[in-house]
């Protein structure tokens, strides 16, 4: 089975087997849990086998699975990520916990068997997402209603990666004072996550005609030395490996699937 991969405005989900990937950190959260048999977990102090793993924004990792996995890149600065980094989540890598693990496992095997669609396999996330966000009684989950604002607009206006300064006019904080208060809120740079976007708006492209220098500057990058370099650092993966056709799908929708 090809890999898959679902995008939506806070979260990429991704279904396959992981090999040959470097050791590596992004921006994301991310949750990995095995569908069939146990995979190999190598963080920067231990090496284990695993059948679940989560892990906080810059946590260097590497994942081998001879089995498919699922695995989710979920935004920090949403409602969801910031429950998982600031509430559920107490090491920076761990298992995942239980009251998560369970109806996740069952709901990427049912999508892995192709018993529910993607659509179905989307709907039935967010239910899960936002019903822990309810149980942590967290409903404003930035403590700043300033950097709640900004990540509204963010959210609203996902589909390009908006300047430190517009957000910064927004919240009528000079652009100083607002990356500051960004990063102490949620935790992560504006920056850091302005370049995040930019990796995940490059995956629209998969398919495309265009090379991988015209990608690059699609999607807001200098040149392809510095989309290229940024994609390994963040996936452990070269762009190439990733959109290889034979080896990769991409599935794209802007239905918000997290908020």
């Amino acid at each position: 089975m090809k890999t898959r991969i679902i995008k939506s405005p806070n979260m990429t989900v991704i279904l396959g087997q992981i090999t040959d990937n470097l050791l590596h950190q992004h921006y994301a959260v991310q949750l990995t849990v095995a569908l069939n048999e146990p995979f190999e977990v190598i963080t920067a102090s231990s090496r284990y086998r695993a059948s679940d793993f989560a892990a906080k924004p810059m946590v260097k990792h590497q994942l081998n699975s001879a089995g498919s996995v699922l695995v989710l890149l979920v935004n920090p600065a949403s409602r969801f990520g910031h429950t998982l980094s600031k509430h559920l989540l107490k090491e920076d890598h761990s298992a995942i916990p239980e009251q998560l693990l369970t109806p996740l496992t069952v709901l990427a095997k049912q999508w892995h068997q192709q018993e529910i669609s993607d659509q179905r396999f989307l709907e039935f996330l967010k239910q899960l997402t936002d019903g822990l966000v309810h149980t942590c009684s967290f409903k404003q989950p930035l403590g700043d209603t300033r950097i709640s604002q900004a990540l509204d607009y963010i959210e609203r206006y996902h589909e390009r990666v908006i300047p430190a300064t517009e957000l910064a006019d927004l919240t009528a904080l000079s652009t100083s004072r607002f990356l500051h208060l960004f990063k102490h809120v949620t935790g992560v740079s504006y920056r850091r996550m302005q370049l995040w976007l930019r990796l995940m708006a490059s995956f629209d492209l998969v398919g495309s005609t265009l090379t991988m220098t015209q990608l690059a500057h699609s999607s807001g990058f200098a040149d392809s030395a510095h989309y290229c370099r940024t994609f390994k650092e963040c996936f452990g993966y070269t762009p190439s490996a990733v959109f290889k056709r034979s080896e990769f799908e991409s599935i794209t929708t802007n239905k918000k699937t997290t908020g």
